[in-house]
């Protein structure tokens, strides 16, 4: 597997809620753009349509524990330059649903700490959401 050496460091911040003004403040720049859904195109060219939606993200971020949640919305600058930026593959996983396909982004953040993005693709529509990012611990 190739981790993508971002460019972006974490978030700074102590508490959640600095971390989630921070993460918020990265989200707006792409859904300020747009009237209806906010997204981001992606550089890699074996995806059908570049675009790869950002709504998902906050719905699975909050339901997670406060903890859990505030170590991803620490690396989200970092999944949102792998997804534009990366032209490795990502790597498909098994889903139960068989109208959906997971992939793996793998990436590293400028201060060396290892994390996946997590996209899922509605196989109907063709749509991809950024679903969820969240620390790589395996060595």
């Amino acid at each position: 597997m190739k981790f993508y050496q971002s460019k972006c460091s974490l978030l700074p911040g102590t508490s959640y809620d600095e971390v989630l003004l921070l993460a918020r403040a990265a989200y707006k720049q792409f859904s300020t753009k747009t009237r209806r859904t906010p997204y981001l195109n992606a550089k890699y060219k074996g995806y059908k349509t570049p675009k790869i939606f950002l709504d998902l993200f906050w719905t699975h971020i909050f339901q997670k524990k406060p903890r859990e949640r505030f170590e991803r919305l620490k690396l989200y600058s970092c999944a949102l330059d792998t997804l534009r930026n990366t032209q490795t593959p990502p790597e498909a996983q098994k889903s139960f649903d068989k109208d959906i396909r997971l992939y793996r982004i793998y990436g590293v953040s400028r201060n060396g700490k290892k994390f996946c993005v997590q996209i899922k693709e509605e196989l109907k529509t063709g749509r991809k959401y950024f679903m969820s990012v969240f620390p790589w611990n395996r060595d």
